[in-house]
């Protein structure tokens, strides 16, 4: 018996004195882990092409927890728009195999924070630094080569900051790097990354435009611009343009920047400045920056600012004049961006902006060139006309040129749409009947 109650008070001894030294002893273990384990995180463009070199150049272990996503992609093979599946790098820690060396690697991915990775990793049996090296090597060669073909950087990226006018990204996370779900970052599912990208229509899309003299000089401006990157470079000259579009609603200034942009291969990054701070605005410009080159387009100034004036400021905190300029021809890069501001109303324009007069601007560096976009003459009413309104006879298609005087070329589009529908179905209604 009395051995017994001292084998119980020896373990409880032994316990008690196990627990009054948990803490040094968890501390202990816990710098033994330190030792031996190391967790690194990669942040802003470094998160994708970690990503991309994981997917791609590392065994994965199969019994992990995949994750999938759907993206609206051109597929080359079909000729049309559909959406495939990707593999991404999943928010559950995966085991990966570089050789006979394992690591763990997941995405994180929290409210108003840039997703981000990490890579937990045995010290000793990796080197992060020269695995970052090998990820961006691999990275920069991939956008090497979107750079080269058109059908794979151009698209629409229509940036928000936190106040006014927010339709997306509500949860106030950073808009995700334009290729962050392309080719070689993500891996596709079902079909190879050179079966997916964007039709070459670009040139077909500004042909198609019924383009005045000067607005037909300033899209080839636009490509000499984009093809004399190492001349401006040479000479030490900021490779980059500012236009200001105006005319009246309607006239096809968008649809005119979107066009220049498919045929060029550029991504049009679209802010609306209504809704953002100093601090938003110059962190979507570096963005943008860092998919260069890229169009930055800023439509309706006007709405926005009356001259100086932020007249959607009401309780302060928006994007000031100052730092528009600031970012846009001031401290900021601007290298490999060509900057379009669009307006209705000229008159409300500051000229601290750089309104050009007679072809030399107010202020160098920031706006160079103006551009009217006028209501279509009978000469670019016929073009359009003629491509909507093909198989009419000449005297319907010149009924419908000439009615359209005044119209806008929206307007005359649609008037030439709502024609060539009607003359649709009515022969297919008599094709039917017969």
């Amino acid at each position: 018996m009395l051995d017994n109650f001292a084998a119980i008070a020896g373990a409880g001894l032994g316990v008690g004195l196990i627990a009054s030294c948990w803490g040094q002893v968890k501390q202990l273990l816990m710098r033994v882990v330190g030792l031996l384990i190391v967790q690194v995180t990669f942040r802003n463009e470094a998160s994708p092409a970690v990503a991309a070199l994981l997917n791609h150049r590392f065994k994965q272990m199969r019994t992990s927890f995949p994750t999938y996503v759907a993206v609206a992609k051109f597929v080359r093979p079909l000729n049309r728009t559909q959406h495939v599946g990707y593999e991404m790098l999943s928010e559950v820690p995966t085991l990966f195999w570089d050789g006979w060396r394992p690591l763990i690697a997941r995405l994180v991915s929290k409210p108003q924070v840039a997703d981000y990775t990490t890579v937990t990793f045995l010290r000793w049996t990796f080197d992060p630094e020269a695995f970052l090296v090998r990820a961006m090597d691999e990275y920069n060669a991939v956008r090497s080569t979107w750079a080269t073909d058109s059908r794979d950087r151009y698209r629409v990226i229509r940036v928000h900051g936190s106040g006014r006018g927010r339709h997306d990204n509500q949860d106030d996370k950073p808009a995700a790097p334009v290729l962050s779900a392309e080719r070689d970052i993500y891996r596709p599912v079902g079909w190879s990354s050179e079966q997916l990208g964007m039709p070459s229509e670009g040139r077909a899309a500004l042909d198609s435009m019924a383009l005045s003299a000067e607005v037909l000089d300033a899209a080839q401006e636009a490509q000499r611009w984009f093809d004399s990157q190492s001349w401006y470079r040479e000479r030490r000259i900021p490779w980059r343009r500012g236009w200001l579009l105006h005319g009246r609603p309607g006239t096809g200034k968008t649809t005119f920047v979107c066009s220049i942009a498919q045929s060029l291969g550029m991504p049009v990054y679209s802010f609306d400045i209504g809704s953002m701070s100093n601090q938003e605005f110059s962190k979507h410009w570096q963005q943008a920056l860092s998919n260069s080159p890229a169009i930055v387009l800023i439509e309706d100034i006007d709405a926005v600012f009356h001259g100086r004036e932020n007249v959607l400021d009401k309780m302060g905190g928006g994007l000031s004049f100052d730092s528009l300029l600031n970012t846009i021809g001031g401290i900021e890069n601007t290298d490999g961006i060509l900057l379009v501001v669009t307006t209705n109303n000229v008159d409300k324009i500051d000229p601290a902006l750089g309104i050009p007069n007679g072809g030399v601007s107010s202020r160098p560096g920031r706006l160079d060139r103006m551009i009217e976009l006028k209501e279509p003459g009978r000469d670019g009413r016929l073009k359009i006309a003629s491509r909507i309104l093909a198989g009419m006879d000449e005297d319907q298609i010149t009924a419908v040129v000439d009615a359209g005087t005044r119209d806008t070329g929206a307007q005359f589009q649609e008037r030439c749409s709502s024609v060539a529908l009607q003359h649709y179905w009515a022969n297919r209604g008599l094709k039917a009947a017969g």
